[in-house]
C-alpha cells in the first residue's frame, strides 16, 4: 500500500514542511594541523515532513553560511515530490546562485568550504528525503540504495593530541586531560576502547614533532596488538618526513592517511613506499578519482558524504571504483563529540 502511494500519480507524496534547527555541542581542545578545535562544534538538524505524515531526518553543517543556504532553500522545496532528487538538485542550484557570497570568517575551522556549499546543502536535504522514501515504502534505507553491503560496520577509536582545556575557559579543564606523549595517547585509547569496545585506532597527527607521533603509534601497537592502526597528519608533512615515517611505521599501519598534500605528492610517496594511501583531502569529487587512478596516487578514498557527495552518489562510488582497485569506505571513526 505504501509503495503504491509513491507510484500512484494521483497520490504523490510531497514535502509540506522543512525545519532547520542549528545546534552547538562542546568540542574538546583537540589539536590538528590547522590548529585546535573550537569550544563548540556547530551542526544543523533537518526535519522534513511529507504529505503522508511521515518525517525524514538528516543533519548538516551549522555555521552561518550553511544555515543561510539551508534556510533559503527550504521554502522553495515545499510541494516537491519526495522522490524528485533531480528537482531537489536543480532547486538548490538556482537558489544558491541568487545568494550573495558568504562573508569571510563565517566558515567552520576546519569544516565547511564556501566553494562546496551546494554539495553540503544537497547532502543535508537528500538524506531526510531518502529517509522519507524508505519509510513511505516500508523498507530499510539500504534497500533503496541497492541493498546492504554488510550487516556490521566496525568503528575505530579516533585519538588526538590535545590540550587539557580551552584557552578561553581556563577554569573548566577537559575531563580527558592533556595528551602530548605516547603514554598519554595509549591511556586515551584504553579509555575509549574500554568504554566503547573499538577494535581499530586512528591517530590524528601533524601537530607535534613526527618523532613523538611515530613513537605514539609504536606504543599503540605494543599496547593493542593486532588492532588496525592508521595515522593522519592532514598533509602537513614534507616528502622527506613522510618517507622516513613510512620506514618506521609501514609494518604497523593498515594505511597511511594524507601524509603529504596533493595528488602528485601522494603518487610519488606511494611509488617510493608501496604503502596503501588513504585520503579525504585530495580526492573529493569524481574528477579527482579519475586523476588519482591515472597517477596511482590514492588507494583508499574516505567518502564523507556531508562534505564530498550526497548519499545517492556515495552509494554509487564503491561500485564505480571497483574496476580501478580503489577502496571506497565511508569514514568510520567515532568522533569525540559522541565519545
Amino acid at each position: 500500500m505504501a509503495q503504491g502511494a509513491m507510484g500512484d500519480p494521483g497520490r504523490r507524496v510531497r514535502i509540506v514542511d522543512i525545519k532547520v534547527t542549528p545546534i552547538a555541542f562542546r568540542d574538546p581542545p583537540l589539536r590538528n594541523a590547522a590548529g585546535v578545535h573550537e569550544p563548540y562544534a556547530l551542526r544543523s538538524i533537518i526535519e522534513i515532513t511529507a504529505s503522508n505524515g511521515q518525517t525524514g531526518l538528516g543533519e548538516g553543517y551549522g555555521d552561518a553560511a550553511s544555515l543561510m543556504a539551508l534556510e533559503a532553500v527550504a521554502p522553495r522545496l515545499i510541494g516537491l515530490e519526495i522522490t524528485d532528487l533531480n528537482g531537489l538538485r536543480n532547486s538548490i542550484g538556482e537558489t544558491l546562485a541568487g545568494l550573495p557570497p558568504p562573508p569571510p570568517g563565517q566558515e567552520l575551522a576546519p569544516g565547511s568550504d564556501p566553494a562546496r556549499q551546494g554539495a553540503s546543502c544537497l547532502s543535508a536535504i537528500e538524506v531526510p528525503l531518502l529517509d522519507l522514501q524508505a519509510k513511505t515504502a516500508g523498507l530499510p534505507l539500504h534497500a533503496l540504495l541497492g541493498g546492504a553491503v554488510r550487516r556490521e560496520v566496525p568503528f575505530s577509536a579516533y585519538l588526538f593530541f590535545k590540550f587539557d582545556r580551552h584557552i578561553d575557559t581556563p577554569d573548566r579543564p577537559d575531563s580527558w586531560g592533556e595528551a602530548a606523549t605516547p603514554d598519554q595517547i595509549v591511556a586515551q585509547a584504553r579509555r575509549m576502547i574500554t568504554r566503547h569496545g573499538f577494535r581499530g585506532i586512528k591517530l590524528k597527527g601533524g601537530t607535534l614533532p613526527p618523532t613523538i607521533e611515530v613513537a605514539s603509534i609504536e606504543a599503540l601497537a605494543e599496547a593493542f596488538p593486532g588492532y588496525p592502526l592508521r595515522i593522519d597528519p592532514n598533509g602537513a608533512w614534507s616528502m622527506e618526513t613522510a618517507i622516513s615515517v613510512a620506514a618506521r611505521l609501514g609494518h604497523l599501519i593498515e594505511c597511511y592517511e594524507d601524509p603529504v598534500d596533493g595528488l602528485d605528492a601522494m603518487a610519488e610517496l606511494h611509488r617510493q613506499t608501496g604503502l596503501p594511501l588513504a585520503t579525504n583531502m585530495v580526492v573529493t569529487c569524481f574528477d579527482h578519482v579519475r586523476q588519482s587512478v591515472a597517477k596511482h596516487a590514492v588507494q583508499i578514498v574516505l567518502s564523507d558524504h556531508h562534505y564530498w557527495v550526497a548519499w545517492g552518489q556515495a552509494s554509487i562510488s564503491p561500485r564505480s571504483a571497483q574496476p580501478s582497485g580503489l577502496a571506497f569506505p565511508c569514514i568510520r571513526t567515532c568522533t569525540w563529540a559522541s565519545a
